[in-house]
């Protein structure tokens, strides 16, 4: 079984039907495969603030779901993480890796020191 594949059984496995995205994620394929309906927004921004509403109409059972890519799709994603967190939302996003070429090259926006204030883990 491949990674995304597992991570999207144990998604639909929590009751969530809807993904929001701004592609390129491997994990979007993974969420199709199980059925998971995907929902795509102009900017990673947007997919973060439609999770954010998501979450917010459900009462967060289940919690808004974003799948973004790594590096700059989490940088953009950041302003509406951190309004989400304000608010208290339930959401979870789920970020890419950097290629494999890139892993051990210095990176420009770490996201783990920047998310680390704006996020409950």
């Amino acid at each position: 079984m491949k990674v995304r594949s597992g991570i999207a059984r144990i998604l639909k496995a929590q009751g969530v039907r809807h993904v929001f995205s701004f592609p390129t994620n491997p994990l979007l394929e993974g969420a199709a495969e199980e059925g998971i309906r995907i929902v795509t927004g102009r900017t990673e921004r947007h997919a973060i603030h439609m999770a954010d509403g998501y979450a917010r109409m459900t009462n967060g059972n289940p919690p808004g779901v974003a799948i973004v890519q790594g590096g700059p799709g989490l940088e953009h994603a950041f302003p509406g993480v951190a309004q989400a967190y304000a608010d208290s939302t339930p959401i979870l996003v789920l970020g890419g890796g950097p290629a494999n070429q890139r892993i051990g090259l210095p990176v420009e926006f770490d996201t783990i020191p920047a998310f680390s204030s704006i996020t409950k883990f």
